[in-house]
This record gives structure tokens, sequence and C-alpha cells, in this order.
């Protein structure tokens, strides 16, 4: 899959690029998984402090996961 992202100037290495891709990944999985406890708060009123804290640590790891992970590769040209 590396193989297919843009790399004309040949800067980043296939490692360095199937790192950022499955970064990436297990970064979207994370934050996206975040939105299941967020929204049953909505309607379970009795354990919204438990799902918002569910929903914050998985929110949080993935997005500074997927910023580590582009600050990285983007910081090693």
């Amino acid at each position: 899959m590396a193989n297919l992202m843009a790399n004309d100037s040949g800067a980043a290495s296939t490692v360095q690029h199937m790192v950022l891709i499955a970064g990436m990944l297990v970064g979207q999985a994370l934050t996206g998984a975040a939105g299941i406890p967020a929204g049953l708060a909505f309607f379970c009123s009795g354990n919204r402090k438990v799902l918002f804290l569910l929903f914050l640590g998985l929110f949080i790891p993935g997005a500074v996961i997927q910023a580590g992970v582009l600050f990285f590769f983007f910081a090693a040209h």
C-alpha cells in the first residue's frame, strides 16, 4: 500500500509510509470507536460519567497517535 502513495521525490521510504498508514489506521479506529460511548451517553443518563470517561479514553489517545504519526513523518524529511 505504501508504494501506491505519492512519493515522486523519493524523500520518504516505504517503511515511513507504512508507519504513517498503520498509525493513522489505529488512530482513526480509536477516534471512531470513541463515538459509540459518546452517543450512548445521550441515552444512558445514569452511566453518563463512565461513558464520557470512556469516550475521552479512546478519543485522546487516537488523536495523539494521529498527530504524532503525522509530526514524525514530516519531521523526518
